[in-house]
């Protein structure tokens, strides 16, 4: 099941302005540098991404995958396409008014296709981001909802749980949320993921958890990530 949960890190890393780049440090438990996030960010009127590209960069400076969301159809369901750089795996979601489509292809390896109809309550990608960002100031502590969670690389969608633990004691501007996976038995296979947003500047600072990325054993990486924003930008 981990290896499903495929664009997690990254729908939650935006700010305020129209345009703006900025990146997100990962590291492991060791407090070790695994890789970089590079972040080039649209905005529509209402503050929510409009589109965003993502390069992720390994220690060595070297790419390791490009990730490009647009959200013209859906705030909450992008068209996107992530390409790993080391092996050619492309991941594409087109979105239309009643389904979505999903296409994962593959160096040597049969092309697989999924078609799912769309439901009020869908999430997918980075559009997550946009999800918190829309109802930011709605969340109450302890809340909690449920939506039901896209998951290209599976075909399918889940139903996650969205709980909102609500203003840190030390700093009530730092909001935290956790995701986790409805169903039981899938449960015990996938740990939560944990994100803290600035309420004020509308900004994730830390993500703690699974992200889209593997490594060297198809395994994906289970890691903290701090997002730096510049202090003035174009």
């Amino acid at each position: 099941m981990k290896k499903f949960i495929f664009l997690l890190l990254c729908i939650f890393t935006q700010s305020l302005f129209a345009g703006s780049s900025f990146e997100g440090i990962a590291k492991n438990i060791k407090d070790s540098f695994v890789y970089k996030e590079e972040h080039k960010v649209e905005y529509d009127e209402k503050g929510l991404v409009k589109k965003i590209e993502t390069n992720y960069v390994d220690a060595n400076g070297k790419l390791i995958g490009v990730l490009k969301s647009q959200f013209d159809i859906s705030p909450y369901l992008p068209q996107s396409q992530y390409i790993d750089s080391r092996n050619g795996r492309t991941e594409t979601t087109s979105v239309s008014k009643d389904e979505i489509k999903i296409t994962i292809t593959e160096p040597n390896k049969e092309k697989k296709d999924f078609v799912l109809k769309r439901e009020d309550n869908m999430v997918m990608g980075q559009g997550y981001h946009n999800y918190i960002l829309d109802h930011l100031n709605e969340f109450k502590s302890n809340e909690k909802r449920k939506i039901l969670f896209v998951l290209p690389d599976k075909g399918d969608a889940f139903s996650f749980q969205l709980k909102v633990n609500g203003p840190q004691v030390n700093n009530p501007d730092f909001w935290d949320f956790r995701l986790e996976i409805s169903n039981f038995l899938f449960g015990l296979f996938l740990d939560p993921i944990s994100v803290t947003y600035s309420k004020k500047d509308r900004r994730l600072l830390a993500y703690d958890g699974l992200t889209n990325i593997v490594d060297d054993q198809g395994k994906n990486y289970q890691l903290k990530i701090k997002f730096n924003y510049p202090e003035k930008q174009n």
